[in-house]
C-alpha cells in the first residue's frame, strides 16, 4: 500500500463525530439557576435545586464510598470514582468521572456527600444569599 493511500485510510478513521453521533445535550452538565426544579438527565444521576440548596445524586453501585473522590475547583464540582479487580490471570479496573458547573451563589465549604448501601451518592450544597460582586472595591491606603 502506498503512503497516500495509508494516509487517506487514517484520516477516514479518525474523522470528527456528525451531529448526529455526537449529542452535546446529553453530555452537557451545566446546573443554571433557570433549570426547572428536579432534573433526570440519565438514569445514573439527577440533579435537584431550590432557593436553599442544590443536590445531587448519583448512583455509583459499582464503587465502594473509599473509591470515590469529590473535589470542588472554582464554581465545578467533579466526581471521580475509580474500582479495580484483580485477579489471577486478569484485571479489571471501572472508572467513572462527572463534572458539574455550578450557579455562583453555592458554598462550597457546606458540601455535604452521603452514600447509601444501595451505593446511591447524595451531594448537597448550601446556597449564599449574598449576591456575588464583580467588583470588590479596596482602599488605597497611604503611607508617608
Amino acid at each position: 500500500m502506498n503512503p497516500e493511500r495509508k494516509l487517506r485510510s487514517v484520516k477516514r478513521l479518525h474523522r470528527p463525530l456528525s451531529s448526529r453521533q455526537w449529542n452535546k445535550k446529553k453530555y452537557n452538565r451545566d446546573v443554571s439557576d433557570d433549570e426547572t426544579n428536579v432534573k433526570q438527565h440519565e438514569s445514573d444521576f439527577q440533579v435537584q435545586t431550590t432557593d436553599k440548596e442544590l443536590r445531587i445524586h448519583l448512583d455509583l453501585h459499582q464503587y465502594r464510598p473509599e473509591e470515590v473522590k469529590i473535589t470542588s475547583d472554582n464554581q465545578k464540582i467533579t466526581i471521580k470514582a475509580t474500582h479495580e479487580e484483580k485477579n489471577d490471570n486478569s484485571s479489571v479496573c471501572y472508572e467513572m468521572t462527572r463534572s458539574f458547573t455550578l450557579p455562583e451563589n453555592v458554598d462550597f465549604k457546606s458540601a455535604l456527600s452521603t452514600m447509601n448501601s444501595d451505593g446511591q451518592l447524595s451531594i448537597t450544597i448550601s446556597r449564599s444569599n449574598k449576591e456575588t460582586l464583580d467588583e470588590v472595591p479596596i482602599q488605597v491606603e497611604f503611607k508617608e
